[in-house]
């Protein structure tokens, strides 16, 4: 078996492995998109100031996992934040610790957001190599099961498809199918 990616190749951290969530700057722009001047103008007249105004979901995240154990009470309390104010959300996540993700459900509550996760593999050995930190993909299987059982859309990513990280495909995509998963989405591994 030849793992050659690890966590180091991850796309969250090829470019920033030290990136960080600039609080500041979303604080203000959420606390002054509703904002008019004294011409009854918008004060914040950004794009993504629009956007939310226009009912826009936010993505979390993209770029890093809003559950990862470096993230999770951050991200949280922006969760919290952008749910009470009626912000719908889209959110990409490996989930985290079984107490992050119960508080991610308890926070969206019965809004329909949509979740994203990745499975590149079943494979316990590989997966602790590939992703050590993130839950099994077991594990991962279960909370998109509790997703999809609270009414989220909920669709994976088979991403990256690596040769022999993926011991039987009929068998992966049988798993999702029998989970209740309707949406995959498969990549390949991509390097910069």
């Amino acid at each position: 078996m030849d793992i050659r990616a690890t966590t180091e190749d991850c796309f969250a951290n090829l470019n920033n492995p030290d990136r960080q969530t600039n609080a500041k700057q979303i604080s203000k722009l959420l606390s002054e998109m509703w904002q008019v001047d004294a011409k009854g103008k918008w004060k914040r007249q950004t794009y993504a100031a629009h956007l939310l105004r226009e009912g826009y979901a936010v993505c979390i995240s993209n770029h890093v996992d809003p559950l990862a154990s470096n993230n999770a009470y951050q991200a949280l309390q922006f969760i919290e934040v952008l749910s009470s104010m009626d912000i719908p959300l889209n959110l990409m996540t490996r989930f985290g610790k079984e107490a992050d993700t119960q508080a991610l459900f308890d926070l969206i509550g019965d809004r329909p957001t949509p979740i994203y996760s990745s499975i590149p593999t079943f494979n316990d050995e590989i997966a602790r190599k590939c992703e050590p930190g993130a839950p099994l993909p077991n594990q991962r299987l279960e909370y998109l099961k509790q997703a999809i059982a609270a009414g989220y859309p909920v669709s994976v990513g088979i991403n990256p498809i690596i040769p022999g990280w993926i011991d039987d495909p009929i068998e992966m995509v049988t798993r999702l199918k029998d989970a209740g998963i309707k949406n995959v989405t498969l990549g390949k591994i991509h390097l910069s």
